[in-house]
């Protein structure tokens, strides 16, 4: 008998789905489930889930989340999986892990302990990423990411409030790829944003009256978007981008000033590790704006067929925070905290200590 489409379709309906049981029954058996933020039409967990889960809703794999005993993790893509699953991928001794292990960001206790390390440190915060559902009605409990971005800011409130500390957040508005996001969402979420945080005291900062939102990827969106939002939330935020010097002259209008996540910026293979961060830094400030360099620790993506910057010990780190100085920063941007996916991270780990957070500490001393 011929094998024909419909036999194809048959075949592959009958063995990815089956019949719909309980959430955490569904995720045993699926083992991995891949995540995107992206609505369009819809995230892809959602998609997948809820004809696999009975009763399932958009969401509840985040409102479940700490009930499911389930980790975040890359599988080829980004998504929820099993902790069997995990263990089975992670097995190597040479991976860097967080000082603590594996942590829970649903728990106000972690970022507290975060909040310590880093303004132990010499940070004076951090920017913590976040997009909303795009809604106009939107809430804390809407979407996991709301909750969780709602649970930092109290924390900071609470922790500065308990120590006498003036440790600050800003907002990094992500992106999560979909650069044709219409402005109408972006414009929704900040709106959220300045409604519910803009007058929280975490946000006060010493560059303006107003929170600071730095625009992920912003150089990527069209200049009608950028107008856009500008226009709508400017009065609102101090709106910083993240601009080369090739989009800064259509893109910096907009904007405060930049910033540039360059987590690859390699000073000893890139002989313009340096002049590409002074051509940005001048128009910045030619234009009466401010500029904000980067800074990075090393970088390692090779598990996932990306490039490496060494560490070398501390001294791409050094070596960085001494060429970037050049170029007349009005503040800095660390990348990152807490990415152990691209192996940028500051934060406490397994292998290395505090070995960064001590020599991060020791710059920002230095030049203070």
């Amino acid at each position: 008998m011929p094998i024909t489409l419909d036999h194809l379709r048959r075949y592959a309906v009958a063995r990815s789905l089956f019949k719909p049981t309980t959430l955490k029954s569904a995720f045993d058996r699926l083992g991995f489930v891949q995540a995107d933020p992206i609505r369009s039409p819809a995230r892809a967990q959602d998609l997948i889930l809820r004809h696999r889960a009975k009763d399932y809703h958009a969401g509840d794999l985040e409102r479940l989340y700490p009930k499911l005993e389930i980790e975040e993790d890359f599988f080829v893509v980004y998504g929820f999986m099993t902790q069997s699953l995990q263990a089975l991928m992670h097995p190597r001794s040479d991976v860097d892990v967080p000082a603590e292990g594996l942590y829970d960001q649903t728990q106000g206790a972690t970022f507290e302990r975060h909040v310590d390390f880093a303004s132990q440190a010499g940070l004076k915060g951090f920017l913590a990423d976040w997009q909303g559902t795009g809604s106009p009605t939107q809430g804390p409990t809407s979407s996991g990411y709301n909750s969780r971005f709602d649970l930092m800011v109290t924390t900071v409130d609470s922790y500065n409030a308990a120590h006498g500390t003036n440790f600050g957040l800003g907002l990094a508005y992500a992106s999560f790829g979909d650069y044709s996001r219409p402005a109408s969402k972006v414009i929704a979420d900040l709106r959220y944003f300045v409604s519910r945080y803009g007058s929280a005291p975490a946000f006060r900062n010493g560059y303006s009256p107003k929170p600071i939102v730095m625009w992920l990827n912003s150089r990527k969106y069209s200049p009608q978007t950028i107008q856009a939002v500008s226009q709508a939330v400017q009065p609102y935020v101090y709106l910083l981008g993240d601009e080369t010097a090739a989009s800064w002259p259509n893109d910096g209008r907009y904007l405060d000033g930049t910033s540039y996540y360059w987590s690859t910026q390699d000073p000893w293979n890139n002989s313009r590790a340096g002049s590409a961060l002074t051509e940005l830094a001048g128009l910045v400030h030619a234009d009466g704006k401010r500029w904000f360099a980067p800074f990075i620790a090393g970088y390692n993506k090779q598990l996932m067929g990306g490039t490496c910057v060494e560490r070398r010990g501390t001294q791409t780190l050094a070596e960085l925070w001494q060429l970037n100085s050049t170029t007349g920063p009005d503040g800095w941007f660390g990348i990152s905290w807490n990415e152990f996916v691209e192996n940028t991270y500051l934060e406490p780990s397994k292998r290395y200590g505090t070995m960064y957070l001590d020599a991060l500490a020791a710059l920002i001393k230095k030049g203070s």
